[in-house]
């Protein structure tokens, strides 16, 4: 619901299912929403992939904008929207520190950085919850 005046008719989408990727054009958007829910079609360009069936369960990005020239990182399961992050960054070749990063918007594939990070550097994308009252780590 927070999007929805970023869903336009003539704007890109991409549909995804497992491997799979089709790109479209968002076609009618219903002008109001419900439960926090917009309700909008998508006309794919090629409707003959033998992949695509009835029901099929998909995710549907919707472009709303690009941004060239960003430093970002891969979208992975820390990210949980814009904002501050406390990210492990690999220090030494035995060492990571966690440092705050400010990321931005996303992609299905990757995020923006907007501060706390110097391109080259390597982060810790998975799950380090565990270490969340660690300031440093020694790697094996």
């Amino acid at each position: 619901d927070s999007y929805s005046d970023c869903v336009l008719p003539g704007h890109k989408a991409i549909v995804r299912s497992g491997q799979s990727t089709w790109e479209g054009v968002v076609g009618h958007v219903t002008p109001t929403s419900q439960d926090g829910v917009i309700d909008f079609t998508v006309q794919l360009n090629d409707t003959e992939d033998r992949l695509l069936r009835s029901g099929l369960k998909t995710d549907v990005y919707v472009v709303y904008g690009v941004k060239e020239r960003v430093q970002r990182l891969h979208n992975e399961a820390y990210y949980l929207g814009e904002g501050r992050y406390e990210l492990f960054i690999r220090t030494a070749p035995d060492r990571v520190e966690r440092r705050t990063v400010t990321l931005g918007e996303s992609s299905w594939e990757h995020v923006e950085i907007l501060s706390g990070l110097r391109e080259g550097e390597e982060v810790v994308v998975s799950d380090m919850t565990r270490y969340k009252d660690k300031t440093q780590l020694k790697l094996n």
